[in-house]
C-alpha cells in the first residue's frame, strides 16, 4: 500500500511538473495570444498528458466566452473534439466538433469548416451512422474543391472509400481509393500512399481476395516502417491478423496482434486495443481455448461499451454467443445472441432516424433559401420601381425646365429666332435620348423580373424533388427493416444447423464404432439412436431448412415488390389495382406499424386497367403517408391507430379508398388540401406537395378524388379511375407530372 501511495505521489508530481513546464511556453504572453498558444500546446500533448491538455483548453474556452471571441471559441472546441476523439469518446467529440463548425460558419473560416466536417464524418463512421458520415465527408470535399486543394480532396476520397467499403459497395470504394492514389503519387506523399494501400487492401479482404489483400498490406507496412509511423504500423498488423484468422494461420495472427497491442498501448489508443482484444478472442475461439477467448472478448466488450461503439459491442456479443454455444452453455449463448440482435436493431433504427433528420435538415435549409430568395427578389423589385419612378420624375422636371426655357427664349426676341431654333433642336435631341434610355431601363427591369421568376420556378421544382426524397426515405426504411428480419432468421438457423451437424457427426461416429462390435444388435442401435436423439436431430434440420426457405421466399417477395415500384418507366400497360396496393403495403408496413394497424378490404373481382405502375404506386404511398401522420399527430393509445384501405368498382370506375382515425380536417383545410406547398404540419415535416402531386396524376387519368373528413374524427380519401378509356404515354406526360 505504501509503495502504491509513493508511486501515486511521484506520478502526480510529474504531471504537475509537466504542466508547469508546458506553461513556460506562454508565460511571457498575455491576452488572446496567450490562449492561442495554449491551444497549440494542448493539441500537441493530449496523447501524453490529457489532464494538462484539458486544462489549457478549458481556460481558453472561458476566455473566449467572456470576450465573445468566436474565432478562439472555434479553435478551442476543435481541439476539445480532437482530445475526445483520441480517447474514443465519440459522442462527446461530435458535440465539440458541431460547436466548432457553427462558429466557423459564423466567421466563414473555410479551413476549420473543412476540418470539422472531416472530423464529424470520422466520428459518425465509428458510431456506425454511415449516412450522416457520408453527408459530412461530401461537404468537406466541396470545401476542398472550392479551395483548390487536391490533397484535401484525395483525403476525402479515402474516407468515403472506407464508408462505401463498410456498406459493401466494393466497386465504388476501390474507384475512390485509386483516384486518391493518383493524386498522392503525383505529389510523392508516401504516408498517404500507405494509408490508401491499407484501405484498398481492406476492401480486397472484404471481397475474400486474401492473398491480394496481404500483398497490398505488405506494401503499406514497409512504407510506414520506413517513415517510422509506429501507430499506423500497429493498424496494418491488426488488419493482417484478420486475414491470418480467415486463413487459419492462428499463431501468425497472435504474433501480429500482440505486437500491434504493444504499439497501441504506447499511444493510449483505446479503440485500437479494443479491436485487437476482439481479434484475440476470435483466435482463441478457433484454437478452442475458450477461457482465454472469453477473457479477451469481455475486455474488448467493456472498452467498446465505454467508448459507445455499437458495431464493436455487437460483434463481441456475437462471438461470445459462439463460444458459449461451443462450450454447451446454451442459456448464456441465447442471452448473448439476444444482446447481439438488440444492438443490430438499434444500429438499424439509429440509421433510419439519421436519414429522416438529414432529409428534414435539407428541407429546412431549402425553405430558408427560398424565403431569403423571395425577400431579395421583393426588395430588388421595389428598388427598381423606386429607381424607375425617380428617373421618370427627373425626366419630367427636365422636360418642364426645357419647355420653360424654350418659351422664354421665343418670348425674348424674334431676332434670336435662328439661335432659339438651334437650341430647340438640341433640346429635342436630348429629350429623345433620355426617352430612349428610359425605354432601355424599363426593358432591362422587365428582363430581370423574368429571370427572377425563372429562378422561383426552379426552386419550386427543387422543393418537389425534396418531397419525393421524403417518400423514397420512407420506402427505403421499410425495405431495410423487412429484409433484415428474414436474414436474421437465416443466420440463426444456419448456426443451429451447424450445431445439429456436430451432434449428428457424434452419432455417426458412435454408430460406426458399434458396427465393428460383433456382439451388437438391433437393440443396441435403437439405444444409440435414443441416446443421441437422432430422430429429433433430423427433424430439427428439416424444420430449419423449411424456415430458411420461407425466409428466402419472403425476401424475394419484398425485392420483387420494390423493383416494380421503384423501376422508372414511362410505359403504361394493364395492371391490377390490388397488386399495386399489396406491393406498396409490403414496403411501407414497417414505417406504419408503430403508429397504426392496416386493414385491407380489396375486391378480388377487379379487372386490370391501363396505367403506369409507378404513378399509381405514388398515389397510394402519399395517401398512406398522410394517414399515418394524421394518426400519429392524434397521439392515440398503442394499438388504437387504424388505417383502412378498400378497393372496388362503381358506376363504370374502379376506386381505391384510404381512411384513418387520425386528427381529421377542417373545411378550410379540405378546400386548400390540393394546393401546392400548403401543409398543416410543423416546419421540416413535409413539403406540402404530396396531395398536389396525387391530384395532378388523378387528373391525367381522367379520374377524380374526394375527401370526407371532420376535425377530430378521421379522414377518408376516395380516388376513382375510369376503366374504359385508354391513355397514351404522351398524354400522361403532357399532364405535368414528369418533373416530379
Amino acid at each position: 500500500m505504501r509503495t502504491y501511495t509513493a508511486f501515486l505521489i511521484v506520478f502526480l508530481t510529474f504531471l504537475s511538473y509537466a504542466e508547469e513546464n508546458f506553461s513556460d511556453q506562454f508565460a511571457d504572453l498575455s491576452g488572446r495570444e496567450r490562449y492561442e498558444k495554449m491551444l497549440t500546446v494542448a493539441d500537441s500533448i493530449y496523447d501524453m498528458n490529457d489532464s494538462a491538455a484539458f486544462n489549457f483548453v478549458n481556460m481558453s474556452l472561458e476566455y473566449a466566452g467572456k470576450n465573445n471571441d468566436t474565432e478562439l471559441l472555434m479553435k478551442a472546441r476543435n481541439v476539445h473534439g480532437n482530445i475526445y476523439y483520441h480517447y474514443g469518446s465519440y459522442r462527446k467529440a461530435a458535440e465539440e466538433y458541431k460547436h466548432s463548425l457553427i462558429a466557423a460558419e459564423k466567421i466563414q473560416d473555410r479551413n476549420y469548416l473543412y476540418d470539422n466536417c472531416l472530423q464529424l464524418g470520422g466520428v459518425f463512421y465509428y458510431l456506425s451512422d454511415y449516412k450522416t458520415s457520408t453527408i459530412f465527408f461530401y461537404k468537406a470535399d466541396e470545401l476542398a474543391v472550392s479551395m483548390g486543394d487536391d490533397l484535401k480532396h484525395a483525403d476525402i476520397l479515402n474516407e468515403l472509400g472506407v464508408v462505401y467499403d463498410e456498406l459493401h459497395d466494393f466497386d465504388q470504394a476501390e474507384k475512390l481509393y485509386n483516384d486518391a492514389l493518383e493524386i498522392y503519387k503525383s505529389r510523392n506523399r508516401m504516408s498517404e500512399i500507405a494509408r490508401t494501400y491499407n484501405n484498398l487492401a481492406t476492401t480486397k479482404f472484404n471481397r475474400g481476395e486474401f492473398d491480394t489483400a496481404l500483398s497490398i498490406f505488405e506494401k503499406a507496412l514497409n512504407i510506414y516502417r520506413s517513415e517510422k509511423e509506429d501507430k499506423k504500423v500497429a493498424i496494418i498488423l491488426n488488419n493482417m491478423a484478420s486475414i491470418d484468422i480467415e486463413k487459419k494461420n492462428y499463431d501468425k495472427a497472435l504474433n501480429n496482434l500482440n505486437e500491434s497491442t504493444k504499439i497501441f498501448s504506447v499511444f493510449s489508443d483505446n479503440y485500437g486495443i479494443a479491436l485487437n482484444d476482439h481479434n484475440l478472442g476470435k483466435v482463441y475461439f478457433f484454437k478452442r481455448n475458450y477461457p482465454l477467448s472469453i477473457k479477451y472478448l469481455d475486455k474488448s466488450l467493456n472498452s467498446a461499451v465505454e467508448m459507445e461503439v455499437p458495431t464493436l459491442i455487437r460483434d463481441n456479443y456475437y462471438y461470445k454467443a459462439k463460444v458459449d454455444s461451443a462450450k454447451g452453455d446454451f442459456k448464456a449463448a441465447f442471452t448473448n445472441l439476444k444482446n447481439y440482435k438488440n444492438f443490430e436493431d438499434a444500429i438499424s433504427s439509429d440509421k433510419k432516424q439519421k436519414e429522416i433528420q438529414e432529409i428534414t435538415s435539407k428541407y429546412e435549409l431549402s425553405q430558408k433559401e427560398k424565403q431569403n430568395f423571395s425577400l431579395i427578389r421583393d426588395n430588388e423589385i421595389k428598388r427598381l420601381q423606386l429607381e424607375k419612378q425617380r428617373n421618370i420624375n427627373n425626366y419630367l422636371i427636365i422636360l418642364f425646365v426645357l419647355i420653360v426655357a424654350i418659351a422664354y427664349f421665343i418670348h425674348r426676341s424674334y431676332a434670336l429666332k435662328s439661335k432659339n431654333e438651334e437650341l430647340l433642336k438640341n433640346y429635342s435631341a436630348e429629350i429623345e435620348s433620355l426617352n430612349r434610355k428610359l425605354t432601355e431601363e424599363v426593358e432591362r427591369t422587365r428582363n430581370e423580373l423574368n429571370e427572377s421568376n425563372e429562378k422561383l420556378r426552379a426552386n419550386e421544382k427543387e422543393s418537389a424533388r425534396m418531397d419525393k426524397l421524403v417518400t423514397l426515405g420512407t420506402m427505403v426504411a421499410g425495405i431495410t427493416h423487412e429484409i433484415k428480419n428474414p436474414t436474421q432468421v437465416i443466420k440463426l438457423s444456419m448456426d443451429n444447423i451447424r450445431l445439429c451437424m456436430n451432434d449428428l457427426a457424434l452419432f455417426i461416429y458412435d454408430l460406426i464404432r458399434l458396427s465393428k462390435d460383433k456382439n451388437s444388435g438391433v437393440e443396441d442401435i435403437r439405444n444409440l439412436v435414443e441416446k443421441h436423439r437422432a430422430t429429433k436431430i433430423f427433424s430439427d434440420i428439416k424444420n430449419l431448412i423449411v424456415s430458411n426457405k420461407k425466409s428466402v421466399e419472403l425476401i424475394d417477395q419484398i425485392v420483387s415488390s420494390t423493383s416494380k415500384i421503384t423501376h422508372f418507366s414511362k410505359e403504361t400497360k394493364d395492371n391490377l389495382l390490388n397488386d399495386i396496393i399489396n406491393d406498396v403495403i409490403i414496403i411501407m408496413k414497417n414505417s406504419v406499424k408503430y403508429t397504426a394497424s392496416i386493414e385491407l378490404d380489396l375486391d378480388p373481382s377487379l379487372k386490370p386497367f391501363r396505367c403506369n405502375y409507378q404513378e399509381i404506386s405514388q398515389i397510394i404511398i402519399n395517401l398512406i403517408t398522410n394517414a399515418r401522420d394524421a394518426v400519429k399527430e392524434r397521439e392515440l393509445d398503442p394499438g388504437d391507430g387504424l388505417i383502412k384501405i378498400r378497393s372496388g368498382k362503381e358506376s363504370g370506375r374502379i376506386f381505391v379508398e384510404v381512411s384513418d382515425n387520425g386528427t381529421g380536417m377542417t373545411e378550410e383545410q379540405i378546400e386548400k388540401a390540393f394546393e401546392a406547398f400548403y401543409t398543416t404540419k410543423e416546419s421540416g415535416a413535409g413539403q406540402g406537395l404530396g396531395l398536389s402531386i396525387v391530384k395532378n396524376i388523378v387528373d391525367i387519368y381522367g379520374g377524380f378524388i374526394k375527401i370526407k373528413s371532420e376535425k377530430g374524427s378521421g379522414t377518408v380519401f376516395n380516388v376513382c379511375f375510369p376503366v374504359t378509356e385508354e391513355f397514351s404515354r404522351d398524354e400522361i406526360n403532357n399532364g405535368g407530372n414528369s418533373d416530379v
